[in-house]
């Protein structure tokens, strides 16, 4: 019997997550190997890629939160065409080698029909890699690199977060216009922070501004004193960061405890909300979000209060109503539930991972 082919098209149509998850039919695709998913009582389970430490740990871990509220609403209402949905997950620690291997692992060994997860955009171009290869849906969730949906873009892709660029037409041109023409960049040394603080430059200098200097920092830097005693002497009118997870906050702290949060004018491209409330008492500047939880539109007041029920603790409050596979802050550990309260713990050597 031949099965329905799934393609982005038909995704789209419907509903995405009911129609991926269900798995409307056989999915079939011009990869080195080929996964047909039957229909049936087998519950539809999930490869969840959401960092738990590493640059972005809180907010993968936010990420996980948010979808696990989805799953235990779906199972609740039960189910997608009548199958409940599993889950797995594991830490990508911000590395895209960990991606790889992790996102290789949940495909060939864990039998996962999808993909969701990822914040660094290194990490989501590694999984993407995988989910390519095999024919695997995968879901970006919240990596923000133009590039993601653009030249690393791939069929079996869906990637909604806003990306630097958008967040750089939102705020550079004002901002030359009413503070000052002369710029100075602080890009954390990866994709995101190097198409970022890109665009935010094409921004400044189409508006008649120009870049001093473009300051490169590595991932996980603590000590931004060398960068700010640069700043400090150059006097930009503006500093325009693509500096995120842990490094922002780091960042933020100690330009508050220079001073040096009012003048020069500061615009941090984007945050995500683990990153503002890790550190609210040095919040200053402008920043781009994605999202806030404040919105007066319909269903997000609603939205709040379930999010705040399930997460009174800070965790994810899973319920073991169904075989899972929780969170552990460790990659090579998972933590099981056998749908009946009882959870179990198991863990493989790291060189076993693939």
């Amino acid at each position: 019997m031949r099965g329905r082919q799934i393609s982005r098209r038909s995704v789209l149509k419907g509903s995405l997550m009911a129609s991926v998850i269900g798995g409307a039919g056989s999915f079939f695709g011009p990869w080195r190997q080929n996964h047909a998913w039957a229909q049936g009582a087998k519950p539809i389970k999930l490869g969840l890629t959401c960092d738990a430490s590493g640059q972005y740990g809180n907010s993968g871990q936010d990420d996980f939160r948010g979808i696990k509220m989805a799953i235990d609403e779906i199972n609740a209402k039960g189910g997608v065409l009548g199958r409940q949905v599993t889950f797995i997950t594991a830490d990508t620690e911000t590395t895209p080698a960990t991606g790889s291997r992790v996102a290789e692992r949940f495909i060939t060994r864990e039998d996962c029909t999808i993909l969701i997860g990822a914040l660094h955009s290194g990490v989501a171009n590694a999984i993407t890699q995988v989910a390519s290869k095999y024919g695997v849906i995968y879901m970006n969730t919240n990596s923000s690199a133009p590039s993601e949906a653009g030249e690393n873009c791939s069929r079996v892709k869906f990637v909604w977060d806003g990306n630097g660029t958008n967040f750089s037409k939102a705020s550079v041109k004002n901002a030359v216009d009413s503070i000052g023409k002369n710029w100075m960049l602080l890009t954390n040394d990866y994709v995101w922070g190097h198409t970022t603080s890109a665009a935010t430059r094409t921004q400044v200098e189409s508006a008649g501004g120009k870049i001093l200097d473009n300051l490169l920092v590595p991932q996980n830097t603590r000590d931004f004193t060398a960068y700010l005693l640069k700043i400090q002497q150059a006097k930009p009118d503006v500093v325009a960061t693509a500096v995120g997870g842990d490094d922002i906050k780091a960042l933020r702290e100690q330009v508050a405890q220079l001073k040096l949060d009012g003048k020069p004018a500061w615009i941090n491209n984007q945050q995500d909300w683990p990153d503002v409330w890790g550190a609210p008492d040095s919040l200053f500047g402008v920043f781009g979000t994605t999202w806030y939880h404040k919105l007066p539109l319909p269903g997000v007041a609603e939205f709040v209060k379930k999010w705040q029920a399930a997460n009174k603790d800070g965790r994810s409050r899973c319920r073991a109503t169904s075989p899972t596979t929780a969170t552990c802050p460790r990659a090579n550990c998972s933590v099981r539930s056998s749908g009946q309260g009882r959870p179990t713990t198991s863990r493989s050597s790291r060189s076993s991972r693939t």
